[in-house]
């Protein structure tokens, strides 16, 4: 791998972070899944996906996702995934779209 490595940073789960899923990506990075509910609302949490070993380029991503709308929001990580790892992407949208 070329360039810099990085480790991702878990959220502490004494803060009210709970990990919710994991996934795995085309070149066998695995990826954590982490929810923490906004404290000002009902439907908005706040989500971090994070690299569960070293990674190239970026080993945490953060958006916001409304599980009443089924939508993810708010975030220029959003759109660095969607550029430099869009298989991991792909993942993190299927679920959040089917997210209940």
């Amino acid at each position: 791998m070329r360039g810099k490595i990085y480790a991702g940073n878990r959220p502490d789960e004494n803060l009210g972070w709970k990990q919710i899923g994991s996934c795995k990506c085309k070149r066998g990075e695995e990826w954590l899944i982490y929810s923490r509910k906004q404290e000002n609302s009902d439907v908005w949490e706040t989500c971090k996906i994070v690299a569960a070993g070293m990674v190239g380029n970026k080993a945490n991503y953060w958006f916001c996702f409304n599980r009443a709308e089924k939508k993810m929001a708010g975030s220029r990580d959003l759109a660095l995934m969607q550029a430099n790892r869009p298989d991991l992407y792909a993942l993190i949208s299927k679920k959040f779209s089917t997210a209940g």
